[in-house]
């Protein structure tokens, strides 16, 4: 038992390795790839199907990618390296989060407690998605002392994914409630960018909120047939969160926005994830200072998730209606 101990610590105390590990055994999945390379050749015509047009709302990555093929990248090399920027902006934020006044036990604790919960495997699986620059800006924002660079990072996670930047931003508002502010301007600057720009396109893009908004009673049908299938997830953060004693009536509520959001989306991991990701840096950092003997019983938690991911017990894989992109 002592020998099972200590091999547990020894993981629980090396996050990067834990990282590395589940990527080698489960791999990494892109996504959009034609389609965001076939819209960055011109970002100003509209050349996606409809079922697609939910790119143009997130026009930063769509941009960025446009740049890099006029100044001669191909379309691949452009999309693989505008991730690598994301991969690099989300390190940035995540180490300037995790490390601040903390000893490297405590930030390696708090590592793993994030890398145990569905972030991990949202990271991994859904590379091409907007989700590196959302969750980079935003671990950016969470920890400024500055008062102006907050609008400027809301701003910029609004045109990065404007429907879940929102919703992280209110969520952050809730457990941070003197940044309220700050937030208000960059919501209103985001999305005034945002529109500036899907204003200029002709016809206007199907936006997920419609798509959502004309299926939401299919949507919550889906969900009422096979609930329990769709709570594997936001049932193992709770308790997680319930056994470490750091629910609180804003983490609740955090939950349970993160949840009806999941229900509209059809995606109980990576929408209910993104969303919570306020509550798990809170949760994260809470647990590795009060509770760092139980983290090293959790990181096996990192290896069943994707293992359940991947017999499509996390998600309900096959469904005709997908609208969390």
């Amino acid at each position: 038992m002592a020998g099972l101990s200590r091999s547990f610590d020894f993981m629980a105390r090396r996050p990067w390795l834990l990282a590395a590990l589940v990527a080698i055994a489960y791999g990494v999945r892109l996504n959009d790839t034609r389609e965001l390379v076939d819209a960055a050749v011109d970002p100003y015509r509209m050349a996606l199907p409809p079922e697609r047009e939910f790119l143009y709302g997130s026009p930063l990555p769509l941009f960025l990618v446009s740049y890099f093929i006029h100044q001669g990248l191909p379309g691949m090399a452009a999309y693989i390296w505008v991730q690598v920027m994301g991969a690099a902006l989300f390190l940035v934020g995540l180490h300037r989060v995790v490390g601040r006044g903390v000893s490297r036990e405590t930030r390696n604790l708090t590592l793993t407690v994030l890398l145990t919960s569905p972030l991990l495997v949202t990271l991994l699986w859904w590379i091409g998605k907007s989700d590196l620059y959302l969750l980079g800006f935003f671990l950016l924002l969470t920890c400024t002392q500055s008062q102006a660079s907050p609008v400027g990072l809301a701003s910029l996670m609004i045109v990065s994914h404007g429907e879940l930047a929102t919703i992280v931003l209110l969520m952050h508002g809730l457990l941070t409630p003197g940044r309220w502010r700050a937030i208000a301007v960059g919501l209103i600057v985001g999305h005034a960018m945002l529109a500036g720009y899907t204003g200029m396109l002709s016809p206007q893009p199907t936006s997920r909120a419609d798509f959502a908004w004309q299926h939401a009673a299919e949507l919550i049908g889906i969900f009422a047939a096979t609930p329990l299938l769709h709570l594997v997830t936001p049932a193992t953060l709770t308790v997680i969160y319930a056994a470490m004693r750091t629910l609180t009536w804003r983490a609740v509520t955090v939950l349970a926005v993160a949840l009806g959001f999941a229900i509209v989306a059809q995606d109980f991991t990576r929408v209910f994830t993104i969303i919570s990701t306020p509550l798990l840096i809170d949760a994260a950092r809470t647990i590795a200072v009060s509770r760092p003997s139980a983290v090293t019983w959790l990181w096996p938690l990192a290896f069943i998730q994707v293992h359940l991911a991947g017999t499509n017990l996390l998600w309900a894989h096959g469904q005709d209606i997908r609208i969390a992109p």
